[in-house]
Formats: C-alpha cells, structure tokens, sequence
C-alpha cells in the first residue's frame, strides 16, 4: 500500500511539474517582445528607439562628482574620510542603485561582504554624525 502512493504522489508531481512548465513557456510565448515591430501602423515608429541604453547618457551632471551631490558638508567630509573601496561600496549601493550581489560579481567577492562593508560604513556614519 505505501510503496502504491508513493508512486503515486511520485506521478502526480511529476506530472504537474511538467504541467505547470508547460503553462510557463505557453503565457512567455504568447507576447514576445520584438524590438523591431512597429508601435503604430506605420513603420516609422518601432519600439528600440524609445529604449534608453543608460551607457550612452550624454546628458551632463551638474556635480563634478557623486560626492558633490551630498547637501550636507558634514557628511561628505565623514564620507570622503572613508577608504577608498568603503566610498566606492557607498557609491555603487545609494548613487549608482547597484544591489550587493551586483556589486560583489563587479569586484569578485561575496556579496554577503559587501552587505558587512555597506552595513559597518553606515553604523559608522550615523556614530559620527551624532558625535560629531
């Protein structure tokens, strides 16, 4: 008896993991996103050009730099006190909206270091904001 359902719930999700699979790629190829397909009835207008590429961003920043973005002198001066990989952690989190996984596949670490890195500058900043 228990070696029947067993293979019984062995089937049943067999079967239904293929089944949901199934339903998966059915819903994913039923609006692909073609680039080139017009948006309006005429081919002038096709969607890649309202794509931004963020790489090409020509437009110029007011700041020289991201630092100069920072309203509060006090801060800036705390921040521009720190190493040069806890800057560049700070910049890449809050200023460019990297994720740490994203940050550590950058520099080949582990992101759980990168949280630490971000997790002790930020403990240190707000310690030195209220002391200071």
């Amino acid at each position: 008896m228990l070696t029947k359902n067993i293979s019984y719930f062995s089937k049943t999700i067999v079967y239904e993991a293929k089944d949901f699979d199934k339903k998966k790629r059915k819903l994913a190829n039923r609006y692909p996103a073609t680039l080139d397909s017009s948006l309006v009835n005429d081919d002038s207008l096709i969607l890649k050009d309202y794509i931004i590429d963020e790489r090409q961003n020509t437009e110029k920043s007011p700041y020289q730099t991201w630092k100069d973005e920072i309203e509060n002198d006090n801060l800036r001066s705390l921040i521009e006190n720190l190493s040069e990989y806890q800057q560049n952690t700070i910049r890449d989190y809050f200023f460019r909206c990297l994720k740490d996984s994203e940050i550590a596949e950058k520099r080949g670490i582990s992101q759980q270091s990168v949280s630490k890195t971000r997790r002790l500058v930020i403990k240190k900043l707000r310690r030195d904001m209220n002391h200071g």
